[in-house]
């Protein structure tokens, strides 16, 4: 899975979206959906709960939990050794999984790159 991060002006903002190669039936990659939910707050605000993110997958990758939630406003994720389902909060059939390596490799590099000095020409691609 290819993920590439890139920052779009939006209203004239600087919004940090991601895009991917590997999407559902409908042409959409929920990861990106759950790594851009914003909770109603900025993005450049979202750092403590992304890095709760990692922290939660580190565990379950680490065998110190058997399994974790972790979730935003319409997005969340269920955490697990063997794989993480990606869904909404709306209609939980909607969802796509991945590996939790691949997840824990997106979701830090996700981190590091809203953590970066973003403007109109940053982008970033990562290979899980």
């Amino acid at each position: 899975m290819k993920m590439k991060f890139l920052c779009v002006d939006i209203d004239g903002e600087i919004t940090p979206i991601c895009e991917s190669d590997y999407v559902n039936d409908d042409g959409i990659n929920l990861l990106s959906n759950l790594l851009t939910d914003d909770g109603g707050v900025e993005l450049s605000d979202s750092s403590e709960w992304l890095n709760e993110g990692v922290r939660i997958a580190e565990q379950v990758s680490d065998k110190m939990v058997s399994a974790a939630d972790w979730d935003r406003e319409t997005w969340g994720a269920e955490i697990a050794p063997d794989g993480v389902k990606v869904y909404s909060l709306y209609d939980e059939n909607y969802c796509q999984e991945f590996s939790l390596a691949d997840f824990i490799i997106i979701l830090k590099s996700w981190v590091k790159f809203i953590n970066s000095e973003l403007n109109i020409d940053s982008t970033y691609e990562v290979v899980a």
